[in-house]
């Protein structure tokens, strides 16, 4: 099943360690990265499925991540829309997988048919309590 929508994105943001990664006390750390995201339209206007895997390096390690989020449309006219977004994260934390949640709003503009820009703040949680906040800029193509 083909895509409907491709997203290039940049990521920065900040990570607050949980405690049993930072000590006694909780330390923040900057991350910046990038991913490919691949998003299918369930119910036009209702629902749509992201897909979402990439990298970003944080206190000199490099760590990938996949998302697979379920977000709900508002559409603000022909071109403008925001996504409400939930879903669940899978990230390599000192080489070995952590599972997590994820939410994010996302606001998007068509420049035309096929292209379009995104501006996206997200909240993920992981199971150690690991926490990070990350805007996101993302190119977008529709098929």
């Amino acid at each position: 099943m083909r895509p409907d929508v491709l997203g290039f994105r940049a990521l920065y943001g900040t990570t607050t360690l949980s405690l049993e990664d930072a000590g006694d006390h909780g330390r923040r750390e900057q991350l910046y990265g990038s991913a490919i995201g691949l998003e299918w339209v369930l119910f036009h206007h209702h629902l749509e499925l992201e897909l979402i895997g990439g990298a970003f390096e944080h206190a000199g390690r490099l760590d990938e991540f996949g998302e697979l989020v379920f977000k709900f449309p508002v559409s603000l006219s022909a071109h403008a829309q925001v996504l409400f977004g939930v879903g669940g994260i899978v990230e390599t934390h000192h080489q070995k997988p952590e599972l997590g949640v994820t939410t994010d709003i996302n606001a998007r503009y068509w420049l035309g048919h096929h292209w379009g820009l995104s501006a996206e703040l997200d909240y993920v949680h992981l199971e150690s309590g690991t926490r990070s906040v990350e805007w996101i800029a993302e190119l977008l193509y529709r098929f």
